[in-house]
């Protein structure tokens, strides 16, 4: 328990603070790199995650200590002092333990590397208050219940002629069943077709998460 909150403690605090070069300690963080167990017990963050699980670097530890890498190379690229003013800030309202094991949880269930943007995108839209905490934990969620596919069709959706519907001859369609089974379309039973409606839950996702970044 005490290495839990150890290790939670050890996100936090990299997330309230400025890295003097992330580029430079980035740079170096490949896949071969990772390979190498002392290198790996040496970046930051990581190690004391490592350390909660097992002695031993397992190719699990290497995928998650990249993506982690990633999505907090995203986090601070581009951060100002005011910045992280703004999270320490924050944080003092809510449960930090808690925000670290989503996010933790979050990042190690991502089957992709390409959706860590979305989660940048997600929490820095909470830190600029466009959505509150509890809508950031509910659409985060999103990441890792959408199919791939989901994302794509999702997008071709929002910037069509009429944004977020569309009707179909059949509701069994691959692409709206995806939608559906992440819970993000309500269905409407028309006259020979069925109506499509991306939800709220949906549209946030694509503009919070998948359209621009916050400061866009």
């Amino acid at each position: 328990m005490e290495n839990n909150k150890s290790v939670n403690l050890s996100l936090i605090e990299n997330l309230a603070h400025e890295w003097d070069s992330p580029a430079a300690e980035l740079a170096e963080v490949t896949i071969d790199s990772l390979l190498n167990p002392g290198l790996l017990k040496e970046i930051p963050v990581v190690s004391s995650l490592i350390a909660v699980y097992k002695t031993g670097i397992g190719i699990r530890d290497i995928i998650f200590a990249r993506k982690l890498q990633s999505f907090l190379y995203n986090y601070h690229k581009n951060k100002s002092l005011a910045k992280y003013e703004q999270f320490k800030a924050k944080i003092k309202t809510i449960d930090k333990e808690a925000l670290s094991l989503h996010l933790i949880s979050i990042i190690e269930k991502i089957d992709e590397e390409s959706k860590i943007k979305y989660l940048n995108n997600l929490f820095d839209s909470f830190l600029h208050e466009k959505i509150n905490y509890e809508e950031f934990i509910h659409l985060s969620l999103v990441i890792n219940s959408l199919h791939p596919l989901g994302y794509k069709y999702l997008k071709e959706l929002a910037e069509s002629k009429n944004p977020f519907r569309i009707t179909i001859e059949y509701s069994s369609d691959s692409m709206v069943t995806i939608l559906n089974m992440a819970g993000l379309i309500i269905t409407e039973a028309l006259m020979g077709t069925t109506g499509i409606t991306v939800n709220k839950l949906g549209q946030d996702f694509y503009y919070f998460g998948m359209k621009n970044h916050p400061n866009s």
